[in-house]
């Protein structure tokens, strides 16, 4: 049998972050390829393609339900209407296998839970929270979570409404990129630092349409009451169907320029590919994490020593980040406190480094003892 003592892997042929799993798994974890498998969710697996990230490749479709009963584990990114039926068929033919399942949470799905108990006194389905009758049924069942240990064993206990559930504290373990490719990225900070040493630049939120126009000229505004605008360069991740925030961030350069006599420096990058979209968010030596998200980024920028992250107070970023894992961020409540943390650059970034691999080493640890189990 094709699944036999098998670390299954289940996903979206492609998903990047399934990938980045199986590579984590191999790379860093020390978990033999031969002990894994991916499981494709969409029939996209075919006689001339038939393998990701070097491990063997079925569709679920082609695999009955008999063969997944004596393998190893059972992992998912998230818990979605793309997989939960899948899940469920699985369990309901091995009941015994609820315990070998683990969900890789995101922090948007449970983010959603929470929004949805909230308004709703329970878990339903709504238009926006992504969920499916397959969702609710599965959800009351799942006993372990891959998940970080502070921001969401309160939250899981809120909406799933019991604690008989554990939580591997080893989310996000990966970089921003494949290991090898990471291994040579990151040759290239450690071994000339100056041609890779960071600007005097500011990135607003690590992927698009994370902070609104006034929040950005609010941190200009207060950076201008101080005579520091132009000291700092300045980057913000826009979409490239909504010009609205370009226009306007626009108008005001022009305004400054023509009015103020100051010229700001601001870029709108598009990245187009992962190399590009991190040698951008390298570039900067202060990045400033939206209220949550982008954590795999975040930690990736902190374990090459670029620079410092800020987060919001109470935010999930701060309290994953910070609280759970130990980082120290130049945390805010509003905005002159931000720019307080910004000019004084009081973090020191190379301990950081240390922390940050630190935390990735026993988060190995921890999936090593799943998977080799």
């Amino acid at each position: 049998m094709r699944l036999i003592d098998k670390n299954i892997i289940i996903g979206s042929y492609g998903q990047m972050f399934a990938e980045l799993y199986i590579d984590l798994l191999i790379n860093r974890c020390e978990i033999p390829s031969d002990d894994i498998c991916f499981v494709a969710l969409d029939n996209q697996i075919s006689s001339q393609c038939n393998s990701v990230c070097g491990v063997p490749a079925y569709n679920f479709s082609d695999c009955s339900l008999d063969e997944f009963s004596e393998c190893r584990s059972i992992t998912t990114i998230s818990l979605n209407p793309s997989n939960s039926s899948q899940l469920e068929q699985i369990i309901t033919t091995t009941p015994k296998l609820i315990e070998k399942i683990y969900v890789h949470l995101t922090e948007d799905e449970v983010n959603r839970w929470v929004s949805t108990k909230k308004q709703y006194g329970e878990l339903t389905i709504t238009k926006k929270n992504y969920m499916s009758d397959a969702c609710l049924r599965i959800i009351p069942k799942i006993e372990n979570f891959i998940a970080a240990e502070t921001p969401f064993r309160e939250k899981l206990q809120h909406v799933l409404e019991r604690d008989n559930f554990k939580i591997f504290d080893a989310r996000d373990a990966f970089r921003s990129l494949p290991d090898n490719t990471w291994r040579l990225f990151s040759r290239l900070y450690e071994e000339d630092k100056k041609s890779s040493k960071p600007e005097q630049k500011i990135l607003f939120g690590a992927k698009q349409g994370v902070f609104s126009i006034k929040y950005i000229l609010g941190v200009f505004k207060e950076l201008s009451s101080r005579g520091k605008l132009l000291d700092y360069k300045y980057m913000v991740f826009t979409y490239k169907k909504d010009k609205s925030v370009r226009i306007i961030l626009d108008l005001y350069c022009i305004y400054m320029r023509n009015i103020k006599r100051k010229n700001i420096d601001i870029s709108y990058p598009t990245a187009s590919n992962a190399i590009s979209y991190n040698a951008l968010i390298m570039s900067c030596n202060h990045l400033i994490l939206q209220y949550r998200g982008s954590m795999t980024t975040a930690k990736s920028y902190i374990a090459l020593g670029c620079g410092t992250v800020h987060v919001e107070r109470g935010s999930n970023n701060e309290i994953e980040l910070c609280q759970n894992d130990g980082i120290n961020a130049g945390i805010y409540s509003n905005t002159a406190e931000l720019i307080d943390n910004i000019t004084n650059s009081a973090i020191d970034i190379v301990d950081n480094k240390r922390l940050i691999e630190e935390n990735y080493d026993y988060k190995y640890k921890v999936l090593n003892k799943i998977y080799r189990a």
